[in-house]
């Protein structure tokens, strides 16, 4: 389990709080023992616009859900596939949009692939490459 807390002075920053909490589990099938599934929850409050500071704009919110699972693939070797779904992307106000998942929420759908040990994986494709016909 993680979690961070931030605070920042509202009339020269953008986001002046943020907190995210998650929770990582590894082990969650039987026979997969080194894979990792992940499950978090971000919210930051975004201040008037530091920029412009008159104190006429909507401050507004921020808020992600994201659930990712981390895939040993070989000892050296992981895919990760993530996804997010952004709620009020820069504070935008769903209210004023017609709709649930308006133009104003986003999923985002990411992946990584991830060498373990670089050096290690380096001396991997190199020696494919050299027993190649």
């Amino acid at each position: 389990m993680f979690t961070h807390v931030g605070f920042a002075p509202q009339n020269s920053s953008f986001m002046n709080f943020y907190i995210d909490v998650g929770l990582n589990y590894k082990g969650l099938f039987p026979t997969r023992d080194n894979d990792v599934l992940g499950v978090a929850f971000a919210y930051g409050h975004l201040s008037n616009n530091p920029q412009e500071n008159e104190g006429d704009s909507f401050p507004g919110y921020e808020m992600l859900l994201e659930a990712t699972y981390q895939i040993e693939l070989t000892s050296w070797l992981t895919l990760q596939p993530d996804v997010q779904y952004v709620i009020h992307p820069s504070g935008a106000d769903i209210a004023k949009r017609p709709g649930f998942g308006g133009p104003s929420d986003r999923f985002l759908l990411k992946g990584h692939l991830r060498f373990v040990n670089a050096a290690y994986a380096d001396l991997i494709l190199a020696n494919s490459q050299r027993c190649r016909l």
